[in-house]
């Protein structure tokens, strides 16, 4: 049991934590990897030369360029908020069934986590994949 004052600590991979240090982060802080100074932004007028560009050269106008980046972007985040939820759920089973195992009167944070799993498939149901056990 972990005393009142201090924090458990719930884990996380080697290279999260190097990610984090090496951009500035900390503490569960990721910072964004395309940072302003080394990706500065483009002003309009160059957008609209991009798009002029893309329509002369390759026949194809900059929002078709712009939804096939938008998609991978999307399709990605979702793939990480998905595993980050699931790892999630499976993080809370595990506490389950380790307060079933070793506390004897633990029905009360049993139902804690029940109740925060419970939470995390209402708010997240559209990424989590329930299990058939």
């Amino acid at each position: 049991m972990v005393p009142e004052d201090e924090e458990e600590d719930v884990g996380s991979s080697e290279g999260e934590q190097d990610f984090r240090e090496a951009e500035g982060g900390g503490g569960g802080e990721v910072k964004n990897p395309y940072p302003e100074k080394i990706f500065p932004p483009i002003e309009e007028e160059e957008w609209r030369r991009i798009d002029e560009l893309l329509r002369k050269e390759l026949g194809f106008p900059l929002d078709r360029v712009s939804g096939n980046i938008g998609r991978i972007v999307w399709n990605n985040l979702m793939e990480d908020v998905k595993s980050a939820v699931q790892g999630l759920l499976e993080e809370i089973e595990k506490k389950q069934e380790e307060i079933l195992v070793v506390h004897k009167y633990g029905e009360g944070f049993y139902d804690a986590l029940k109740f925060c799993k419970n939470l995390i498939k209402k708010w997240f149901a559209d990424v989590v994949e329930e299990r058939v056990k």
